[in-house]
C-alpha cells in the first residue's frame, strides 16, 4: 500500500497530503474540544477495559470504573455484548493509567489511539481508489479518503474512545479486497488475509458478520467468474474450502464469546435479555419500516448525529440536499456509459464483473440496514454510528458523485469537502453546548485556518489534476465501469 501511494503524481500526493493534514488537525481539534465526558456510550466503553484489566470480562450488568461516573451494580453495561479485541488492545495502554484514577487521561489516550486508527482508514481508502479507480483514480486518491473521514459521525466517533473505528479498518480491508478478488481472479494472499480480517473483525463487533458474507461471497465469484483451466466442480470445491477454513477458524478463534452472550440472553448478540430502556418507546417491525429516518438515516446525518437545534439547524437538510447531489451525478455518470456500466445480455455475460461488484455493495448496503432495523426493533434507535461498516462505499459514492460534473474541474467536491470539515467543527461545538461547556474560541480559529488551507490546497490539486485530462472521461473511472482497462 505505501509503495502504491508513493508512486503517486505530484498533484494527487499534494492533495492527499492536505487531506492528511486536514484530517489530523480535525482529530486534533476533536480530541481536545469535546467533552472530557465524551458521548453517551464512552464511560461503558472505559469500563470494558478497567474490567479487562482487572481480569475479567464485563457482564450486562454492572460497572466498576471509579470517578469518570459512580458505579453501578444494576446498571445496564451498554458495551458487555461485543467482543474483546479493541479492548484487549487498550488495556496495556491506558489500564495502568485508570488504576492511578487518572480516567481523564485514560480517556485522552484512548481518543488518540481511535484518531491514528482513523489516519490508517484515511490511507486504506487512498490505497482502495488508486487500485479501483481507473482513469479517475488520481483525483479519487484525493477525495475518496477526504470523505471517507471527515463524515460527521466517523470522525466524532474517532475522536472518542470507541470500537467502531476499529471495525472499519477490518471493513475496508476485506471490501477493498473483495473487490480486487473479483476484478482479477482468485489470489491467494487476498483471500488469507480476508480469512484473518474476518476473524479480527468478528472479534471486534458483530456487525461485521455483514462485510463477512460479503466477502464470503466475493471469493465465490471470484472463482466461478476467472475461470481459468478447472471444472466447475473444481472451482466450487476451492469456494467451499475457503468458507469451511474461514468459518473454523472463527469459530475457534471467537466463537466462545458468542455462545457466552447466547447463555446469558438467549441471543448471540446481547449480552443479557431485551428489556425496556428508559425515556425509549417500544417499536414494532412496523413502527420501524414506516419511520422516514429509518431510511433516511445516512443521506440525512452525513454532517451529524443529530440537528443541530438551538445553534444552527442546517444540518439535516444539507446533508440531504449533497448527498441528492452526489447520488444524481453518480446516476448521470453511469448513465452516460450505460453499455459499459450496466451491462445487459450477452455483454454481461462475456464479462460480469462489474455487475458482480455492484450487487456486492448493494449488499453491504442492505445487510447494514437489516442490522440496524434488527437492533432498532424494541428499545433500539437507529444511529448512523451503525452504518460505519459501510463507510468504504459512502466515500466511494460521495467521490464519484462529486466528481460526476467535468465543467467544474473538481470543485464542487472541494467545497463539499470544506462543508464537511466545517461541520466536524461546529458538531463538536453544538454537542458541548447542550451541557453547559464551551469551546476555545483561538483553538477553533486556528484549527479553522489550518482546515481553510488544507481545503484550498485540495481544490488546487484537483483543479490542476483535472486539467492534466484533457479528454475527459464520459463515465466514472472506478468500481462499476473501470476495473477493465
Amino acid at each position: 500500500m505505501i509503495a502504491a501511494l508513493t508512486r503517486l503524481p505530484r498533484w494527487t500526493k499534494i492533495g492527499l497530503a492536505a487531506v492528511v493534514v486536514l484530517y489530523v488537525a480535525l482529530a486534533v481539534y476533536q480530541g481536545f474540544t469535546l467533552r472530557i465526558a465524551g458521548a453517551a456510550d464512552s464511560y461503558a466503553h472505559l469500563d470494558y477495559v478497567w474490567q479487562l484489566w482487572k481480569g475479567h470480562l464485563p457482564d450486562g450488568i454492572g460497572y466498576e470504573l471509579q470517578g469518570r461516573r459512580a458505579p453501578s451494580e444494576t446498571a445496564r453495561h451498554l458495551t458487555a455484548a461485543h467482543p474483546p479485541l479493541f479492548y484487549l488492545i487498550l488495556v496495556p495502554l491506558i489500564g495502568p493509567i485508570l488504576a492511578t484514577g487518572n480516567w481523564e487521561l485514560a480517556t485522552a489516550v484512548a481518543r488518540y489511539f481511535d484518531g491514528a486508527l482513523g489516519l490508517m482508514i484515511l490511507l486504506l481508502l487512498a490505497w482502495a481508489a488508486w487500485r479501483l479507480g481507473g482513469r479517475l483514480r488520481n483525483q479519487l486518491v484525493v477525495v475518496v479518503p477526504a470523505f471517507g473521514v471527515l463524515i460527521v459521525p466517523f470522525i466524532r466517533i474517532a475522536a472518542d474512545n470507541y470500537n467502531d473505528v476499529l471495525l472499519v479498518v477490518f471493513s475496508t480491508i476485506a471490501l477493498t479486497l473483495s473487490c480486487l478478488l473479483v476484478k482479477e481472479g482468485p489470489n491467494v494472499r487476498y483471500q488469507v488475509i480476508i480469512v484473518v480480517v474476518s476473524l479480527l473483525g468478528m472479534s471486534t463487533r458483530a456487525t461485521y458478520i455483514v462485510t463477512l458474507g460479503v466477502a464470503m461471497l466475493a471469493i465465490l465469484a471470484a472463482y466461478l467468474i476467472h475461470r481459468g483451466t478447472a471444472t466447475v466442480a473444481s472451482r466450487l470445491t476451492r469456494t467451499l474450502g475457503w468458507w469451511s477454513a474461514t468459518s473454523v477458524i472463527i469459530i475457534a478463534g471467537i466463537g466462545w464469546f458468542y455462545v457466552r452472550n447466547y447463555q446469558a440472553s438467549g441471543s448471540w448478540f446481547r449480552s443479557r435479555p431485551a428489556a425496556a430502556v428508559k425515556d425509549r418507546e417500544y417499536k414494532s417491525l412496523l413502527d420501524n419500516i414506516t419511520n422516514i429516518d429509518f431510511y433516511s438515516v445516512v443521506p440525512s446525518r452525513l454532517l451529524g448525529f443529530r440537528q443541530w437545534d438551538g445553534f444552527l439547524p442546517i444540518n439535516i437538510w444539507l446533508s440531504t440536499a449533497i448527498s441528492a447531489v452526489c447520488v444524481i451525478g453518480l446516476v448521470v455518470w453511469l448513465r452516460r456509459r450505460k453499455p459499459r456500466v450496466l451491462p445487459l445480455g450477452a455483454r454481461a455475460a462475456r464479462d460480469p464483473r462489474r455487475t458482480v461488484i455492484l450487487l456486492l455493495l448493494a449488499l453491504q448496503l442492505l445487510g447494514l440496514y437489516a442490522m440496524q432495523l434488527q437492533h432498532a426493533i424494541g428499545w433500539g434507535n437507529i444511529n448512523p454510528r451503525y452504518f460505519l461498516p459501510g463507510l468504504f462505499l459512502f466515500a466511494f459514492i460521495l467521490g464519484i458523485g462529486s466528481l460526476a460534473w467535468p465543467r467544474l474541474r473538481g470543485q464542487l467536491a472541494a467545497v463539499l469537502i470544506g462543508i464537511f470539515a466545517i461541520s466536524g467543527m461546529f458538531d463538536t461545538i453544538w454537542y458541548n453546548s447542550r451541557f453547559g461547556d464551551s469551546t476555545s474560541a483561538p483553538l477553533v480559529l486556528g484549527i479553522g485556518a489550518i482546515a481553510a488551507g488544507c481545503c484550498v490546497a485540495i481544490a488546487l490539486a484537483l483543479w490542476n489534476l483535472t486539467r492534466a485530462t484533457p479528454e475527459l472521461p464520459t463515465g466514472p473511472a472506478i468500481l462499476p465501469v473501470e476495473l477493465v482497462r
